[in-house]
């Protein structure tokens, strides 16, 4: 019996101290990851309500005003730099620094948020003659959800929308990252940080990157960019154009780029290849032009990693600082900058 008791308690002794070294692990991970609190401005449009960062510098969505001209930053949690936001440093108020109150800068980053969104913004907030949005697309954007369905159908009535056939029964339309059992599981726990950080690790060993679902649907989601025939593909570029009349029948004007990924800069990173096909075939087919900021950051990063913190893959500071250097010098000759 003495020799179950000491396994026992050898057992109770390494468990506990797994248990003390995780929390420690997990602490660490929370104080690394939080950043300022921040204020929002809660607006309800058709019937969503979307967040809104409160900043110091840059002008509420509420307050747009028809006799001043405002440039709207439009967007999802990239351009939104919630992190940053406290300290005036994301993406939006940098470039409003940089304007000098030439004009008024507008935050329209939203976490989660996808152009059938943008369009929503841009229908329902005050859009005067002469404004200017700069529609800030990102790597999830060709991501069709049933929310995305409701809002494309919706818009097809007003604007000339593709609505994917998968969207007109919407009811078959599944969460593709909630069907298995394991994925169910991994929405549960995903919440520790200690988590993230050893998912983080695992997937960037090749011979384990197949087995993530991230990493398979990130491959499928970039094959749709450049899958022009895909209702995917169609559905998105037909909500840029829409922006583009948007803007034009409010007397304002449209311009486009895309947010980088900043968590490893490289000159042989795949995802730009596929931007620079996407960017070439609308420009080509659709007229529209979309600015590219990956070089300037290839040859302006201080280092390959520019993210938030060791979870939150989200640009940091710096990154903000050099997207708005790319965007006010990209633009430099359009009217909101000279004015």
């Amino acid at each position: 019996m003495n020799w179950i008791k000491k396994i026992a308690v050898n057992s109770i002794v390494v468990l506990s101290s797994l248990t003390i070294g995780l929390m420690i692990v997990e602490l660490f991970l929370y104080l690394e990851n939080k950043h300022k609190p921040i204020d929002y401005a809660i607006i309800e449009i058709n019937d969503y309500k979307h967040s809104f960062i409160k900043g110091n510098s840059t002008r509420d969505p509420l307050a747009l005003n028809e006799a001043e001209q405002e440039l709207l930053v439009v967007g999802d949690s990239f351009v939104a730099g919630n992190a940053c936001a406290r300290d005036d440093a994301n993406f939006p108020s940098h470039l409003q620094k940089m304007l000098e109150g030439k004009t008024n800068v507008v935050n329209l980053g939203v976490v989660g948020a996808n152009p059938a969104d943008y369009i929503d913004f841009l229908d329902g907030l005050n859009i005067s003659k002469g404004d200017v949005s700069l529609i800030t697309l990102y790597d999830n954007d060709i991501h069709v959800e049933p929310k995305t369905c409701l809002q494309s159908i919706r818009q097809a009535e007003k604007h000339k929308i593709h609505v994917p056939e998968f969207c007109k029964n919407t009811v078959t339309i599944l969460d593709k990252a909630n069907e298995s059992i394991a994925q169910k599981i991994n929405n549960r726990i995903r919440k520790f940080k200690t988590v993230e950080l050893i998912k983080e690790s695992l997937v960037q060993i090749p011979f384990l990157r197949k087995y993530f679902f991230r990493t398979a649907y990130r491959n499928l989601r970039f094959n749709l960019w450049i899958d022009f025939d895909s209702d995917e593909n169609k559905w998105l570029r037909s909500t840029l154009k829409a922006m583009v009349e948007q803007m034009k029948q409010n007397g304002g004007e449209a311009l486009f780029t895309y947010y980088p990924n900043t968590n490893r800069i490289s000159v042989d990173d795949e995802r730009h290849e596929t931007w620079l096909k996407f960017i070439d075939y609308v420009s080509k087919n659709d007229n529209i032009k979309i600015a590219d900021p990956y070089p300037f950051f290839i040859a302006n990063a201080t280092s390959q990693s520019m993210v938030w913190s060791l979870t939150d893959k989200h640009p940091n500071c710096e990154a903000h600082s050099l997207m708005a250097d790319f965007t006010f010098k990209k633009f430099k000759g359009f009217k909101f900058l000279n004015e």
